[in-house]
Order: C-alpha cells, then sequence, then structure tokens
C-alpha cells in the first residue's frame, strides 16, 4: 500500500525460483531436452475411403501444434533479429497452475504452491508423475491472522471491512507475481534469451505465458474483477442478469463479440484509480468505484503492469480449471443430478444403461 493516508507493511515471504533458470535447466537436461519442441507445427489425421477419396481433419492435442502457438512463433519470426545473432529463434511456452491447499483436517494451516509445465513438452509426458515435469515455481503467502490484528487495531478496534481484506489479499497476491516476472524474465520474453541446449547448440529463447488454470476464487484475484459482482466471468463482460442464457447461440455470439481484454480503456481507468488508492481515497468508495462500469474492483494487475511493453493480456490466458469445474465441480454435481432424474423414471436402471452406451 502507497500514498498518503497508506502504510507500506511486510506482510509474509514468498518462497520462489527464477522462471528464467527453471527454463537453462530444462533444455540443457540430457533427460527432458530431447523431448522438448523448438518449433511448432499443425498435426492432421487422414483416412482412406473405400471409393478411393481420402479425408484429412486436423488435431488438437498439444500446446506446440496449436494455432495460438503456431501464431507467436510466426510473430517472432518476422520480428528484428538481436544485432549479432544468428542463433535459431524458439518460443518458450509458459503454462501456470496454481491452487490452495488446506494440509489438516483442523486448524488453519494451509499451502498455495505454484506450479509451471512447458508447453513444449508433451501433455502424454506431463501426466507421467514419475518424471516430475511439473515445475515448483513459487509457494504463496496469504494474508496472516497477526496482519488482520494489525488492521483491527489501526481502525481503533473495530473489525476491518471485508472489502479491505479482499484489496488487502489481492495486493499481496499481485506483488508476490510481481517478484516472479523479473526483470530477467521480461528482458527474456522482449529479446530472448541464449541458452546452451542437450545437443550442444545455443538457441535464443523468448517465455510466452499461454495458459493460467486456477479455482475460480484465484481467477477472480487475477482478472480483477468483484467476487458475485454485476460482471462474473474471467473471460467475458456478460452480465449476471444474463446468465440465464448460458448455452443459447446469442449467448456464444455475445461472448466471442465482448471478450474481456486489457484494452486502452481498461488501462486508463485502472491507472486512474490506481492514482487514487494510493492519494488515500478509499478501495471501496465512489472515487474509485468508477471500475465497477467494466466488472472490476482491484487497480493493479502485476501481469499487465510488468508485461505491458510486451502488450500482454492475462485474461484470454485463464483457462478452463477441469478438476474444480468438472472433475469435482458444477458438472460433476450436474451430471449426478441428471442420473438421478433417470433413475426416478419407469425402468431407470435401463434408461441409465442406455444413456450409458458410447
Amino acid at each position: 500500500m502507497h500514498g498518503a493516508g497508506v502504510e507500506h507493511r511486510v506482510v509474509g515471504t514468498l518462497h520462489h525460483r527464477s522462471i528464467i533458470e527453471i527454463l537453462r535447466d530444462k533444455v540443457r537436461s540430457e533427460t527432458d531436452g530431447p523431448h522438448f519442441h523448438y518449433q511448432p507445427y499443425y498435426m492432421d489425421w487422414g483416412s482412406d475411403e473405400t471409393d478411393g477419396s481420402s479425408t484429412s481433419s486436423r488435431v488438437y492435442s498439444e500446446l506446440y501444434t496449436s494455432d495460438a502457438f503456431m501464431e507467436a512463433h510466426e510473430e517472432l519470426q518476422r520480428s528484428p533479429q538481436v544485432p549479432g545473432c544468428t542463433s535459431e529463434r524458439v518460443i518458450a511456452g509458459l503454462m501456470f497452475w496454481s491452487d490452495m491447499i488446506k494440509l489438516t483436517e483442523f486448524g488453519p494451516t494451509k499451502l498455495w504452491p505454484c506450479y509451471m509445465f512447458f508447453g513444449n513438452e508433451s501433455k502424454y509426458r506431463h501426466v507421467k508423475t514419475n518424471l516430475h515435469l511439473g515445475e515448483h515455481v513459487a509457494y504463496f503467502d496469504s494474508l496472516s491472522d497477526d496482519f488482520k490484528d494489525y488492521l483491527r487495531k489501526r481502525a481503533g478496534g473495530k473489525l476491518p471491512p471485508a472489502d479491505l481484506i479482499m484489496h488487502c489479499g489481492r495486493e499481496m497476491f499481485h506483488a508476490q507475481w510481481a517478484i516472479l516476472l523479473d526483470q530477467d524474465l521480461i528482458d527474456a520474453m522482449t529479446n530472448g534469451v541464449v541458452l546452451l541446449c542437450h545437443d550442444g547448440i545455443e538457441r535464443r529463447f523468448y517465455p510466452r505465458i499461454f495458459t493460467y488454470s486456477a479455482d475460480y476464487p484465484e481467477k477472480v484475484a487475477i482478472s480483477l474483477i468483484k467476487q458475485g459482482g454485476a460482471y462474473p466471468c474471467t473471460r467475458c463482460l456478460i452480465s449476471k442478469s444474463n446468465l440465464h442464457n448460458m448455452g443459447l447461440p446469442e449467448d456464444e455470439e455475445f461472448r466471442k463479440a465482448h471478450p474481456r481484454l486489457n484494452d486502452r480503456t481498461n488501462q486508463i481507468m485502472l491507472s486512474k484509480a490506481l492514482k487514487d488508492v494510493k492519494a488515500g481515497f478509499s478501495v471501496t468508495g465512489d472515487k474509485v468505484g468508477h471500475m465497477a462500469r467494466i466488472g472490476l474492483c482491484f487497480p493493479f494487475s502485476a501481469f499487465h503492469s510488468h508485461l505491458k511493453e510486451l502488450d500482454f493480456d492475462i485474461f484470454p490466458a485463464l483457462v478452463v480449471d477441469l478438476l474444480h469445474e468438472f472433475k469435482i465441480g458444477v458438472w460433476k454435481s450436474t451430471f449426478k443430478h441428471l442420473i438421478q432424474l433417470l433413475l426416478a423414471t419407469k425402468g431407470g436402471q435401463a434408461v441409465v444403461a442406455k444413456f450409458d452406451q458410447r
């Protein structure tokens, strides 16, 4: 926290590793290096028909065979080469996951790890736990009870409002990401970093953040929106009042036409709100509240501020969280309810068996 009426305070410790050093170890590894894809490509599947014709279908499987990776690669190859450097230029695809874990059945002990995989490696290798391809990048810290006691004391013994606690928690989260997005990483994303690979060849690597998977509360913190607010989606500007249209053609059209972007309007509004907060205005007051017009409630993003020269936008990187949204989330509850409805019908077991046909 900065500015008049605002204090600095050390609130925790971030245990982390350098992302560039992780990349350096990866590409020179005799074990992992041979499986690291330096160039993207398209994958097709074809079949020969009985009439002599053939069909071909695009295969969507790996990050390094995706349109996004191919576009990043082609954009890099079109850009000017670093003067005096003739090394092959390679995109290093970064994929992040983070999720807070409760370590005990009783008590407040928690762990908040952040993992990173490389999109240049196959997902079929990612899932082999004995390969240890998931890199531990950081263990985030969260607001302690001591800090909340400090806020209560600062407010003359009154309980701090929930919005202030939320603001401080988000500020702490983005401050930790600001440390991870260090100058070495920013320089590498801008100008590349020359690394010696396992085959003895030096290549210039350009890290790019492609995906960030997290549960919804954490996505809310990353995307700066308000939990339960008027614009609840982290990827588009659909309003809560229109959520009942979910799944309809017009809903899909709206989402495509109104994505959540870090555009010029967004940047100006956040910059003004951040100045107001630093000047000592309340984070929930009318002076800062103009952000709510686009569904935002927090004025600072480590991703957008540190990577602004690259025009990086974190919103499209917030991908579906399969664990919380499908395997143990809303879809699982919906599926169980559907099965129960079928079981309640006449000949329920037979209907479920028919439903389960592949």
